[in-house]
């Protein structure tokens, strides 16, 4: 022990770290707060430090956590509001007063605040370990910026004006995480909060809103790489809402190798997104959940294939419904490409353009005359070398009549395949012109 001044923290580890950096400027503390207060400091690799600032590692090595507890509700209790770049584990925060507390640049584990009335808590740039809570407190003003969080925090039965969460990593090692539990970051149960505000975070883990009573709720710009939870039943109260867009979510960091149990509960979780989107009439919202539902689907092995291709296919023609251009675009390529087929197959440049177009009536070569002679025809004239073949016609597009008419395609493999293609293409052109309208319809709702 010496009576030598508190360092804070190293030079060196103010320089190299970039979150403790940008602590020091924003506070522009450069001397202990509790210089004149503490009456001795410690020493550690050259440097000394009062008993707060002292590192985790090292009060925990000499035995010196419940004498920093101690030490900091008696601070506390002395009207001190600066906890800046403080190292604590277990700390228990507890009062009543108007005043503006700051914990910027601090290494908190398992912080616990229960009824505790304050102006604002502020809590920028500092590492969070453990399970933290504050439970039972009315406070005006909470602020959690520039944080890391590498576990989870725990707001319960508390009352918030404004609650503010920006810029935070709730981070954690995907090699430990477990798909047979729940991976909360942070839960938010049974509160009234005026405004909840989370900008720019990101949620390696879950976030969890039940039975709060939420004015104003508002999601922008953060990354989620699993999918909050929310309950439709309590989301009908919130007057103003924002929820998390579709380029918010990012399954990339989560292991590769995820069974069909967690994207069951993926889907489960967006499902009920989806229905707080539908219950307020939030239509672009209900299309970016329904299309994350559909990633979903498509890695769920349960489900059988061909639900799983139907689900690909539907997102690549228009966007699960969505997108107008996509199906669009679809519709005149494989127009050209008939037109293309047929021309080269020996059709006239103005016919083949007919017969493309004529299948976009659906099934036409079934009922109309004009299409069946000209694919007819088309038939003979591949046969043309061989003029004493007997034509009878097997594949009945109509009355069965005399091949000289080319009313009907006949008993020749040419006769089968263009039947054959011009059915799948009347089906193909019937399933585009269907999602088109589908695209119409609900991008006619989103207006």
């Amino acid at each position: 022990m010496s009576k030598k001044q508190c360092c804070i923290m190293p030079e060196e580890t103010r320089k190299s770290n970039k979150r403790l950096s940008n602590a020091f400027a924003d506070t522009k503390q450069h001397q202990c707060q509790f210089l004149g207060i503490s009456e001795k400091t410690h020493e550690y690799e050259e440097n000394y430090y009062c008993l707060l600032h002292l590192p985790y590692e090292v009060k925990k090595d000499r035995g010196l956590n419940q004498a920093a507890n101690s030490e900091f509700r008696d601070y506390i209790r002395k009207g001190e509001t600066n906890f800046n770049f403080i190292c604590l584990e277990g700390a228990i925060f507890s009062l009543s007063s108007n005043k503006y507390y700051s914990f910027i640049g601090a290494w908190l584990w398992t912080l616990s605040v229960h009824d505790t009335a304050i102006e604002c808590l502020d809590i920028s740039y500092s590492k969070i370990q453990g399970i933290n809570t504050i439970s039972k407190s009315t406070i005006n003003r909470f602020y959690l910026k520039h944080c890391e969080i590498g576990s989870h925090i725990e707001l319960n039965n508390n009352n918030f004006h404004l609650m503010l969460f920006e810029y935070n990593y709730f981070n954690v090692n995907k090699k430990d995480i477990r798909f047979d539990v729940v991976n909360y970051g942070l839960i938010i149960n049974q509160g009234n909060i005026d405004a909840a505000r989370f900008i720019d975070n990101k949620f390696d883990i879950a976030v969890k809103i039940a039975k709060s009573k939420i004015k104003t709720l508002e999601f922008i710009g953060n990354k989620f790489f699993v999918c909050p939870i929310f309950f439709k039943g309590e989301f009908g109260g919130i007057s103003e809402l924002v929820l998390p867009e579709l380029k918010d979510y990012d399954f990339s960091k989560m292991p590769l190798k995820k069974g069909d149990r967690y994207w069951e509960d993926q889907y489960r979780k967006f499902r009920e997104i989806y229905n707080i989107a539908k219950m307020r009439e939030m239509y672009l919202e209900q299309s970016s959940y329904f299309t994350l539902m559909q990633h979903c689907i498509q890695k769920t092995n349960k489900i059988p294939k061909s639900l799983r291709w139907v689900s690909y296919l539907y997102g690549a023609i228009s966007d699960y419904g969505q997108s107008v251009s996509r199906p669009l675009g679809w519709l005149l390529g494989l127009f050209v490409v008939s037109a293309c087929f047929f021309w080269m197959l020996g059709v006239e440049k103005s016919n083949a353009v007919y017969l493309s177009l004529t299948q976009i009536k659906p099934y036409s070569i079934l009922y109309e005359d004009e299409p069946r002679k000209l694919l007819a025809n088309l038939c003979e004239t591949k046969a043309q070398n061989n003029s004493t073949m007997e034509f009878t016609s097997i594949f009945f597009l109509g009355e069965t009549k005399n091949i000289e008419k080319c009313d009907s395609l006949v008993q020749y493999k040419n006769g089968w395949f263009f039947a054959v293609w011009s059915i799948l293409e009347s089906t193909v052109y019937i399933i585009l012109l269907t999602c088109i309208g589908l695209a119409l319809r609900w991008n006619f709702r989103k207006a």
